[in-house]
């Protein structure tokens, strides 16, 4: 199944070419080592094959040499994390994986101005807890733009966040729940950092006490709300 996932990629990008390091050995009919797929549209990618089993650091490029895709494989399965970024260098998507089981995705898009503007995350049940080894860090600079992702150990559970930024890269909201449904805990924030709103969602309707705040960290509005409206 992850072979034809990787593989799907190639054939979206309409190969055209292949090509061989000429280290590479041949294992069983099969390329066996470094090998490098050249595409139609001028992008390639570069991954190893190991007894016909991809292995470590799977790289796509765009045909300008930015990187497209980073995957890491182990014994042909994903194992590590998985890197996107988009041609015009705005969006990033990542992925954690653990022998083929999905843990953990995080996605960013950005301003012009390379800062930060939404991010938002899913981490998926699971018994083990997600840690820095074997998981890798991702870091990549290319012209202008520059892009860390460095993983913290955190307990896995079924859930999502998001958040906005303003240009400034101040945190502008923040709530528990997927990129456009709240369920769990919410702020939100003046371009000053400081908190505006805190409040509760359950299934995205304010469950809960909601409190608003004015610049000087007054509480100007305090508001109990059951499933979406007001009880007091």
């Amino acid at each position: 199944m992850v072979k034809k996932l990787f593989f799907l990629i190639a054939s979206l990008l309409n190969v055209a070419i292949y090509a061989q390091n000429p280290i590479n050995k041949m294992f069983g009919g099969k390329p066996d080592g470094e090998i490098i797929d050249y595409y139609n549209n001028g992008s390639y990618y570069k991954y190893i094959n190991k007894n016909n089993n991809l292995q470590g650091n799977q790289v796509m490029y765009y045909k300008n040499g930015d990187l497209c895709v980073m995957q890491q494989f182990d014994k042909g399965e994903f194992n590590g994390t998985n890197f996107y970024l988009n041609e015009n260098k705005d969006t990033v998507y990542i992925e954690i994986y653990k022998h083929d089981t999905l843990l953990y995705t995080k996605n960013f898009s950005y301003y012009k101005n390379n800062v930060a503007k939404e991010i938002y995350t899913t981490s998926y049940k699971s018994d083990s807890t997600l840690i820095k080894s074997p998981f890798k860090d991702v870091e990549y600079k290319q012209g202008g733009f520059y892009f860390s992702f460095k993983y913290l150990e955190e307990n896995v559970t079924n859930s999502q966040t998001y958040a906005k930024f303003y240009p400034s890269g101040t945190i502008m909201e923040y709530y528990i729940g997927s990129k456009n449904k709240a369920d769990g805990k919410c702020f939100k924030y003046f371009k000053n950092g400081k908190v505006k709103v805190e409040a509760m969602y359950f299934n995205d309707k304010l469950n809960g006490l909601y409190l608003e705040y004015n610049l000087d960290g007054k509480v100007v509005k305090n508001i109990t709300y059951k499933d979406g409206k007001i009880v007091k």
